[in-house]
């Protein structure tokens, strides 16, 4: 999994990506929560995110084996 900041401007809008989805959609899931705790953890000393994709969404987000999620970290 890896998460990303969307621009210099806004590091707190966030995108992660986590491959191969194939070998377990819920281990996907659970890796990009984890990657996106652990982004906003480091650059906003909080865990509190406002999904705008989230891995507790009935439909997510995955091309090419790859799930994209995508939040903001909240103070």
């Amino acid at each position: 999994a890896k998460a990303d900041k969307l621009d210099k401007e806004q590091r707190d809008h966030f995108t992660v990506t986590v491959k191969p989805v194939s070998e377990s959609l819920d281990g996907a899931r659970e890796a990009g929560r984890h990657e996106a705790i652990t982004y906003c953890i480091t650059n906003y000393g909080s865990s509190n995110i406002e999904w705008t994709q989230g891995p507790d969404a009935d439909e997510v987000t995955v091309e090419d084996d790859t799930l994209m999620l995508a939040g903001i970290c909240r103070p």
